[in-house]
């Protein structure tokens, strides 16, 4: 465990001083020591702007540790288990965001057109788009979820917590209006 976590702080500051090293030397983008100026009002608009939703995500990472501290203290079996209904999850939560990306951009054109009913059709759209992917997200879960967790072990202890952790995690995915 201790090599992985080595490898991955070295890959992430080689990453990082790789971009670095290109941003200052590209004479394209045109970065260097004497742009780098403070904008206090612009920091201070920018943190106003986004202060919020960090502490939304903030608030998410301290739920899913406690959540965590929780569901050790049944085993490895139900970690295991709540840890692939949350990636499963996290996967149709990638697709949502896309689809709101979609969505913003469909609604801004329209309504800079000046077709408001155009925009809301199109947001009602991705909607029911997403929904269908939740309802089918519900079904596997529903139908197979022993067959999506033997995909990751073979050991059949997991099985009999995947159920109610894939179960509990659709409905909350399906009824959660921020997925």
């Amino acid at each position: 465990m201790p090599a992985a976590a080595l490898a991955t702080v070295v890959s992430r500051g080689a990453a990082g001083a790789l971009v670095l090293h290109l941003l200052f030397k590209n004479l394209e983008v045109g970065l260097g020591l004497a742009n780098l100026r403070h904008h206090f009002a612009l920091m201070d608009r920018m943190l106003r702007i986004v202060l919020p939703g960090s502490l939304q995500i903030g608030c998410y990472g301290v739920a899913d540790i406690l959540a965590h501290y929780f569901i050790a203290s049944f085993g490895t079996a139900a970690v295991a288990a709540s840890r692939v209904a949350a990636r499963s999850t996290m996967l149709l939560m990638v697709i949502g965001f896309g689809l709101s990306g979609a969505a913003a951009t469909l609604v801004g054109q329209n309504l800079g057109a000046g077709k408001p009913e155009r925009a809301a059709q199109s947001a009602w759209i991705i909607t029911g788009i997403y929904g269908v992917f939740l309802l089918g997200q519900t079904a596997i879960y529903a139908l197979g979820v022993g067959h999506l967790i033997g995909l990751f072990t073979t050991d059949g202890t997991p099985w009999r917590w995947a159920s109610p952790a894939c179960t509990s995690s659709a409905s909350a995915s399906s009824s959660c209006p921020s997925t």
